[in-house]
């Protein structure tokens, strides 16, 4: 409560809103007691008053708007990047998870990047981050979470893309309900 407080200070009604919305919500209360999360839900609230859909996966879709919206704003990425580097970070999420993996390696990354621009923006839009050696970094998307939001996106493309309509309801469905 005091992050929010001092997120939205002076506006004690818009916190008043957000921290009911947060008891109303389980799903919504264990995501803000992880700071990061709970700075993405303060920043998306302002974004569009009111609240935010109960969709887990609408929220991570708001979430990763919002930072590729704060890194074109920033000029660390290039706005018409996005659906290419969207494409990629499904990609590199869902090759790590088939092979049960959370860090991996920048040869992994540009395994599925299509060209510079893209690997620039996928590598400074603020999703994954590096560590370790800085001559020969491991990346790590910014949370668990973001890679399993990635996952379920590319699955759901999938399920559409093969044009089974009874798995594609399910995967909508799940999807939402997450």
């Amino acid at each position: 409560a005091q992050y929010m407080t001092d997120y939205f200070t002076g506006c004690s009604d818009v916190v008043t809103g957000l921290s009911s919305g947060f008891k109303q919500n389980n799903m919504f209360q264990e995501l803000s007691r992880v700071p990061l999360q709970l700075q993405m839900m303060c920043a998306i609230y302002q974004r569009s008053p009111g609240g935010f859909s109960n969709s887990l996966t609408a929220l991570y879709g708001s979430m990763v708007d919002a930072m590729w919206d704060w890194a074109v704003s920033k000029q660390r990425v290039v706005a018409h990047t996005k659906a290419a580097t969207r494409q990629a970070l499904m990609s590199i999420a869902t090759s790590a998870q088939s092979i049960n993996r959370v860090v991996f390696s920048h040869t992994h990354i540009e395994a599925y990047i299509p060209n510079r621009e893209v690997l620039h923006s996928v590598l400074a839009c603020g999703l994954i981050k590096a560590q370790g050696d800085p001559s020969a970094p491991e990346y790590v998307f910014l949370h668990v979470s973001y890679q399993e939001y990635f996952v379920a996106k590319q699955l759901l493309i999938e399920l559409e893309r093969n044009g089974d309509g009874e798995l594609h309801m399910m995967g909508a469905y799940l999807l939402s309900a997450s």
